[in-house]
């Protein structure tokens, strides 16, 4: 590690004099660490990297490599911090071991052989990696290569539909190019010239190469990916299933882990297929996806936890996936359900225990279909929107929004666009003429859906309800949330439902309704206290009020109860575990409460080492947390910070922050998958779409993307030859070829 260090120091003192390095301490007065001298000048003489700098009346050295590549560096150290970048201070003993301690560090060697590495790069050094390739093959064909993947990462970021495209789209650039060069050297009044490439600019300009280049990107992509895991302690996955257009039930798995940083990564492992049924069905697909990232062994050592939706291949008790899954690994994982999925349902159990409930959704979507079913109706509804001063909402189609989302925005559209309707279906009633169905259909939905009436009433309240569905899906959904953010949600879900059922949910669209016909009413007694309309307005709303006040507190137990239900299946006794497991104040406590999971995690015979590690960080006195850290995240977070990488206790609060309570992951990969599979790509392989995917949920932004690793390896793949059709066109390239070479 030492010779790393070296890199920048001067030639003459570009290696240790070992002699030196023995000197007798006695006979020098001065004490030596690790090989070096705890001297200032000393190590400023021997490593040229370092700098003397002030802070403030103090003086401090600083690592100029490190500074210069502390983007790798941080990759390397603890907790992404590097402080030898900015300098820290060199006037005493402790503060210079320091200094030794980082210059053998594993942040600074990867600062090292980072900046070795850039230095070869731009002397075009032959001992650079990628240099040796490159520089063997024409710098043409290197060229079209370099653009070939750039287009190739760049469309598959954005997800562009077809290979088929991207050549034509490469010639359309050249010929830009071409035609701008011309007007630029002849003038715009020049005679066009059609464009005519050579034969080696359409060398490697067909859908075959850039096939080739996609998968190749995507290969180096993954390997990233796959290095990254192997590293990490630990890492759960999320497996969701989804039948495409072509009736193929696509299996679409991802992972989350903690890399060396401690920053939380999410990243998407594949989609199979496997022609297995059910569960067995779900387990073939997820082994497949392992042995094609070749991570087969790593999700036996190191995979603690898997989350899926509630269907019963996956929960069932006796023969589900979390079952098989747990006999392949032969240890026990933490299993949970997705909160969006598992809310949804819960939705599901109020619709169909509430009929009043299942009534107003059938009634709400009978007034959105009855505008979407015909373009006449709907722009005479706009019409009538834009004459009353009132903005139109769009109905929205089932398949835009996913959950409880579409019956949110259902919602949100009849209300708002409810009085420009009314006026729409009196304006169908008293048209002379026009079809009878319609204006006997136009009469129902006016009584239906009369100003104070039940159906208007209903819909406020439930808009207010499903609110607070919509809240814990999009809480759970969140890319970095934890179990334990969930669980804040979801007891705040719970208590908004239980003041909704003793009030109106302050702001919410049943007070709106209230307070809107209350208003009304005042207004209008004011310039006529016999205002018929007014009146019949008000008496409505208040027997509707009545009528409803017992079926409100039916909905709202009801959600309740279900949202618990839910919520709490194969969940509760992990969210205890873990409550216990935070909320320790002593070590018995603590190793009492997670028990179970260490026995089953990492084996019964690793318990008494758990032991040992934390009755360390009680002596220690970094555990119980602090008091001014309350919430349970703000712990969880606490506990890995003060944990020693790769020891149980460090493996254990990784387990419980990368247990993802969500399938987010998968839900995103379906969405692109969709994109790409369209009506006019049936025909799209199961590879191609994976190394779409690969680089769209995996890659960085294009402009963080670096061609030439995929170049070089593309040219290594296979022999590549040199194709001219003319055989002259051949010699002259041979002539031209040996010229250069004899120059």
């Amino acid at each position: 590690m030492i010779l790393l260090h070296l890199v920048h120091v001067d030639s003459s003192s570009s290696i240790l004099d070992t002699s030196d390095t023995t000197v007798n301490e006695s006979s020098t007065n001065t004490e030596w660490y690790k090989g070096s001298k705890l001297d200032v000048q000393w190590l400023l003489k021997m490593f040229s990297i370092l700098r003397k700098i002030k802070l403030g009346k103090r003086s401090g050295l600083k690592c100029m490599i490190c500074f210069d590549q502390i983007t790798e560096a941080k990759q390397f150290s603890r907790n992404g911090q590097v402080p030898m970048a900015d300098g820290i201070r060199c006037d005493g003993k402790r503060e210079l071991m320091r200094v030794i301690d980082h210059l053998h560090s594993d942040s600074h060697g990867a600062a090292c052989k980072a900046d070795e590495i850039q230095r070869l790069w731009l002397t075009q050094s032959y001992k650079h990696p990628w240099i040796k390739v490159l520089k063997n093959h024409e710098s043409e064909i290197v060229k079209n290569l370099i653009e070939i993947a750039i287009d190739v990462h760049n469309d598959s970021k954005v997800l562009t539909l077809s290979a088929n495209s991207w050549p034509s789209r490469s010639l359309s650039k050249m010929h830009a190019d071409a035609q701008i060069a011309s007007y630029g050297e002849y003038g715009l009044d020049s005679t066009f010239v059609s464009f005519k490439p050579s034969t080696p600019a359409l060398q490697y300009k067909n859908p075959i190469i850039y096939r080739e280049m996609l998968d190749t990107v995507a290969e180096i992509t993954m390997e990233s990916v796959t290095k990254e895991l192997k590293h990490a302690e630990c890492f759960s996955i999320q497996v969701d299933g989804s039948v495409d257009k072509y009736s193929i039930d696509n299996k679409f798995i991802t992972a989350r882990y903690l890399d060396k940083s401690k920053a939380m990564k999410n990243v998407f492992l594949g989609e199979s297929h496997s022609s297995k049924r059910g569960a067995e069905g779900l387990l073939d697909s997820i082994i497949i996806t392992l042995k094609n990232l070749n991570l087969e062994d790593i999700a036996k050592q190191n995979m603690t936890g898997l989350t899926t939706d509630g269907e019963s291949a996956n929960t069932g008790k006796n023969s589900g996936l979390w079952v098989r899954l747990r006999e392949y690994l032969k240890k026990e994982i933490l299993c949970i359900w997705c909160v969006a999925h598992r809310s949804d349902l819960a939705f599901g159990d109020l619709q169909a225990s509430v009929v009043e409930v299942k009534h107003w959704k059938s009634n709400l979507k009978a007034v959105a279909t009855f505008y979407r079913s015909s373009a006449v109706r709907t722009e005479e509804l706009k019409l009538i929107s834009e004459k009353s001063n009132n903005k139109f909402y769009r109905f929205p189609e089932y398949f835009e929004v996913r959950f409880v989302q579409h019956l949110i925005n259902l919602s949100k559209s009849v209300w708002n666009n409810l009085k420009a309707i009314r006026m729409h279906w009196n304006s169908i009633i008293t048209s002379d003429g026009g079809n009878k169905s319609e204006k006997s259909t136009a009469k129902g939905f006016l009584k239906l859906w009369k100003e104070g009436g039940d159906q208007e009433y209903y819909t406020a309240l439930m808009m207010d309800i499903l609110r607070q569905f919509e809240k814990l899906q999009k809480q759970g959904q969140k890319s970095m949330t934890t179990l334990c953010d969930v669980e804040t949600t979801k007891t705040e879900v719970l208590e908004s439902l239980t003041l909704i059922k003793s009030n109106c949910f302050p702001g919410g669209k049943e007070e709106d309704l209230k307070n809107k016909i209350y208003n009304i009413t005042e207004l209008e007694n004011e310039k006529d206290d016999d205002n018929i309309q007014t009146r019949t307005i008000r008496n409505s709303y208040v027997s509707t009020r009545r009528y409803v006040s017992s079926v409100k507190n039916e909905i709202i137990l009801s959600a309740i109860e279900f949202l618990q239900q839910r919520l709490e299946y194969e969940q509760k006794s992990i969210i205890d575990r873990l409550k216990s497991f935070l909320n320790s104040q002593s070590a018995i406590e603590m190793i009492s409460s997670v028990r179970c999971d260490v026995e089953g995690l990492f084996d019964k015979t690793n318990l008494s080492q758990f032991s040992d590690e934390v009755l360390g960080l009680y002596a220690a006195e970094n555990l119980p947390a602090p008091r001014n850290i309350t919430d349970f995240t703000g712990k969880l977070y606490y506990y890995l910070k003060i944990s020693t990488p790769n020891t149980l206790f460090s493996k254990l609060v990784q387990t419980y922050i990368s247990i993802t309570p969500h399938s987010c992951g998968p839900e995103r990969a379906v969405s692109c998958h969709t994109i790409l599979k369209t009506n006019k790509q049936s025909n799209y392989s199961r590879e191609a779409i994976n190394s779409h995917l690969y680089i769209a949920l995996n890659s960085s932004g294009t402009a963080h993307f670096d061609p030439r690793p995929s170049v070089a390896r593309f040219l290594q793949k296979k022999q590549r030859r040199y194709k001219l059709p003319d055989e002259q066109a051949y010699k002259d390239h041979f002539y031209i070829k040996k010229f250069f070479e004899e120059v």
